[in-house]
């Protein structure tokens, strides 16, 4: 796993934002070695604080400004979501390969990830 923001990387599946403990982006929940207090620490800005920041609030999806080269709904680039009429069920369509599926196009759901995480697989293994 790599961020794009930080560059961190990570053989282990970072924690989804749902997963921080209502942390907002970029936080982690730290204890002092010598007093054993717990305090925040952003990863990003460097900020350290002894009181819990406080989660960012969900925007709404129509709202939500989708990544770059990604498609609305958390789908793969070029993918759309569409309804048949007909049955009323859910399809995606390929807008370049013109590709329909009944299925949700693999790569469209990145487990939860936090923001600015991308899954890499090592090429080695």
């Amino acid at each position: 796993y790599y961020n794009k923001v930080t560059k961190d990387t990570s053989w282990d599946k970072p924690k989804g934002a749902a997963d921080a403990g209502g942390l907002p982006p970029n936080w982690e929940e730290h204890k002092d070695p010598s007093s054993g207090k717990t305090f925040y620490y952003n990863k990003v800005t460097k900020e350290t604080s002894w009181d819990k920041p406080a989660p960012k609030p969900a925007l709404a999806p129509a709202l939500k400004p989708a990544l770059p080269g990604s498609s609305p709904g958390g789908l793969p680039p070029n993918w759309e979501e569409h309804k048949d009429p007909s049955s009323g069920k859910t399809f995606y369509y390929n807008k370049v390969t013109k590709e329909t599926s009944w299925d949700k196009p693999k790569g469209a759901d990145l487990g939860g990830l936090p923001p600015n995480w991308e899954e890499h697989k090592d090429p080695s293994s």
